[in-house]
């Protein structure tokens, strides 16, 4: 359920506020299209020309930064029976994220397909409220619209469109465009759950890709998935996970500005049911710099989010580096997980370098 939350909800969020590059495939590009897909994927996600891509935000996806419009590629461990179970529980969960916002399913069709591999399509609307500087709001419809096939026994790829309502149509050919010519690839070899390098502390295991800045290790009893080179790892137990995403900003600010950002979009879309728990910020050491001044270098901020039942607690600890702020967000299902894995979290921060 955390990594669920993780995946469909809050991906959403870090998508639309990193805005900034990444590299792709060249080899087979269809006309005007480029390929916005991170290295080392099961796929390949081409998008026309004047889309921007958006792969640090720890996905391969792109984006038109003038509507909000963005598209994304993902692969997802498959932790239920079937496909349809999957997808199913995932709506479930879209209903309860957005019940405050006219959550509208317009289509669920199991008769689709993606690259020839049969998928189901999730098609759903719903209203997003947008706060300006000066407080006043502005409710734009939004509609989405993904496509779920099965990879291998136990992995599903996820294919998702986002874009205002009113501007649907004017997407529509791209859409139509991205689906056509998005590539599964049947040989992708997945990513080694045991990866330790010469600096691995005793103990834990590298869960950060190769070719990234920074180096990130986790206890080895937690479960890695890098699979779409975004640092994540969950608890033995299944019932924390830990991410690193990182965001590029356009204007300089510090890092209580940046989590303001965050906070912003946090109650935005989910109203009521985000509680900030610390008034204060804890100062954390993180392995960046080397000057004396600059020994605690990260802040970390503590909150809670509310969706029906269920009630999580989170811990994001911010930190800049090299014209880059990136956050390692720890989600727990309760309080009492929540101080279970503490000592492993602070293990992480304590051990988190760049190359």
């Amino acid at each position: 359920m955390t990594k669920r939350i993780l995946s469909c909800f809050l991906a959403i969020l870090f998508c639309a506020l990193c805005l900034a590059g990444c590299a792709g495939e060249d080899d087979g590009v269809p006309e005007g299209m480029y390929s916005a897909t991170k290295k080392g994927e099961p796929f390949i996600l081409y998008v026309p020309g004047d889309w921007s891509d958006n792969c640090d935000s720890g996905i391969s996806s792109a984006t038109i930064m003038t509507s909000g419009a963005f598209v994304s590629a993902r692969k997802c461990v498959l932790d239920k029976p079937t496909l349809d179970k999957y997808v199913e529980d995932t709506v479930e969960q879209y209903r309860k994220i957005y019940k405050d916002a006219d959550f509208n399913s317009v289509e669920i069709s199991s008769k689709e397909s993606l690259n020839k591999k049969t998928a189901i399509k999730n098609h759903f609307t719903f209203k997003e409220v947008k706060k300006d500087d000066s407080g006043n709001t502005t409710t734009v419809n939004r509609t989405v619209i993904q496509y779920y096939a099965q990879y291998g026994k136990d992995s599903v790829i996820l294919l998702s469109f986002y874009c205002p309502t009113d501007r649907y149509e004017d997407y529509e050919d791209d859409i139509t465009r991205m689906k056509t010519e998005f590539v599964i690839l049947e040989n992708a070899k997945d990513n080694n759950d045991k990866v330790v390098d010469e600096d691995t502390p005793k103990g834990m295991k590298n869960a950060s890709f190769e070719g990234g800045e920074y180096a990130f290790y986790v206890p080895e009893s937690w479960k890695t998935d890098m699979s779409d080179k975004m640092t994540e790892a969950t608890s033995k137990n299944g019932k924390c996970n830990v991410t690193v995403t990182c965001f590029v900003p356009s204007f300089e600010m510090t890092v209580g500005e940046y989590f303001e950002l965050c906070e912003a979009q946090y109650k935005t879309d989910l109203g009521g049911t985000y509680e900030r728990l610390e008034d204060e910020t804890a100062k954390v050491h993180i392995n960046t710099v080397t000057a004396a001044e600059d020994e605690k270098n990260a802040t970390t901020f503590v909150y809670k989010l509310t969706i029906e039942e269920n009630t999580y607690k989170l811990s994001q600890t911010i930190f800049y580096y090299n014209g880059v702020f990136y956050s390692i967000t720890y989600t727990a299902l309760s309080e009492k997980d929540f101080d279970d894995n503490l000592a492993d979290l602070n293990k992480m921060i304590k051990n988190c370098r760049f190359k």
